[in-house]
């Protein structure tokens, strides 16, 4: 899923050797952590799975567009 992608994107980021992201995709990857924060340790995520599919359904992110 997106948020699972995001998570993979974060984890990443925290590596030595990690590489910057393209513009649009970071930029999509700073959205995104507004309203999906990591997951650290277990916690409930329907409202956020919910709130992410209403996103995808509204074209929230700018990559829709592309």
């Amino acid at each position: 899923t997106l948020i699972a992608a995001n998570q993979g994107v974060w984890l990443r980021s925290k590596a030595a050797d990690a590489r910057p992201l393209p513009p649009a995709l970071a930029s999509m990857h700073a959205e995104l952590g507004e309203d999906f924060a990591p997951v650290i340790e277990d916690r409930a995520l329907e409202s956020e799975l919910r709130l992410c599919l209403k996103h995808i359904a509204n074209r929230r992110w700018r990559l829709h567009a592309q």
